[in-house]
This record gives C-alpha cells, sequence and structure tokens, in this order.
C-alpha cells in the first residue's frame, strides 16, 4: 500500500489540478475507501467526480464498494461506473496465476503504458478509456485520472481523449507519481 503522505499528497495535486482547470476526475476505487478520501480533500469545490469500481464479481465479500460512499456521491451528481469484466476468476486467484506461471494478462499495448507510466498509470489510461467507452467523457475532453496498485492512489495524470472511435488518450501531463515500477 502507499504510504499515506503520498496517497494524500496525490489526492490533493489531483484535486488542485482539477479545480484549477475546471476538469473532472475519473477515480479508481475499489471499495469507496480512495473515492471517501477524495471527497474529504475535495471539501466544497465542485469538481465532478467518475468513480471507476471493479466487478464485484470478481472480488472478495469483505471489498464490495461502501454503499454509504456511493450514496454520498449519487446525492453530489457524480458518477460511478462499475467496470464489468468478462469471465474472470477473482483478482486474487488472477494475480497468483500470473506470478506462479509468469505469464501477464495484459495485451502489448497495456505493458508499454505500465513500462512507461507504472502500474498506477496503465490504470489512469483503463479507467478513462472505460468511462470514455461509457459516454462519460467526450472526444477533446481533458480529465485528471487518479490511480494506484492495489490499495492507494499512486499515480495522478492529465490524459486527454483524442478518440472514441478509434480509442487514442494521450498524456498531457504528469501530476504525482510514486512507486512507479513497484
Amino acid at each position: 500500500m502507499v504510504h499515506e503522505n503520498k496517497h494524500e499528497e496525490i489526492l490533493c495535486r489531483a484535486a488542485n489540478q482539477a479545480h484549477e482547470g475546471n476538469l473532472p476526475i475519473v477515480l479508481a476505487s475499489t471499495t469507496g475507501r480512495t473515492a471517501q478520501e477524495m471527497l474529504r480533500v475535495l471539501g466544497d469545490r465542485r469538481v465532478s467526480l467518475i468513480v471507476i469500481m471493479h466487478d464485484m464479481r470478481r472480488l472478495p465479500k469483505n471489498s464490495a464498494f461502501d454503499e454509504g460512499v456511493a450514496q454520498r456521491l449519487r446525492q453530489r451528481g457524480d458518477k460511478l461506473l462499475m467496470d464489468r469484466a468478462p469471465w474472470l476468476p477473482s483478482l486474487r486467484i488472477t494475480r497468483w496465476l500470473e506470478r506462479l506461471l509468469r505469464i501477464s494478462g495484459l495485451n502489448l499495448g497495456e505493458k508499454n503504458l505500465e513500462r512507461q507510466y507504472g502500474i498506477g498509470g496503465k490504470v489512469c489510461f483503463l479507467i478513462a478509456a472505460r468511462a470514455a467507452k461509457a459516454g462519460m467523457i467526450q472526444e477533446g475532453q481533458k480529465v485528471i485520472a487518479v490511480a494506484g496498485k492495489q490499495a492507494g492512489a499512486t499515480t495522478a495524470l492529465e490524459l486527454c481523449l483524442e478518440k472514441v472511435e478509434p480509442l487514442s488518450i494521450v498524456c498531457s501531463k504528469t501530476i504525482a507519481c510514486f512507486n512507479r515500477h513497484s
């Protein structure tokens, strides 16, 4: 897990950049903890959040997204999107198989993103793509994407959706990146 001070710093930098640029934040949050912390960091600043959650079918029961946080997000007018994966085993089993068999479920593009931006950066691109495919961000729109590795935010990037079909997302700016390749 990311050290709390770094996690907090990433959320603060992302919130400030989003507020200054009037940009929405696309945020990865599994249990709702990161989303709740982002709400706290934002305070009364009016920044739109698009929270991408894991497919709950792939997570242990104790990792479900907090319904209280989901309700608070909906009341603010923010968007929640469950990342529906095709049938796959649980994340714990997938990660164990990848370590055991030394294989990767990543395609070449995802591997390149991970090499360039680290795991959190790769996830930033993936959640922005998910939001774009769901119609939550439009061509030409910039967003602040925030993600990490398993628990806690490690990376915040300013991304621009150049095209939806074929999908093209570019990084305009690295806002914060910690534990890049760990």
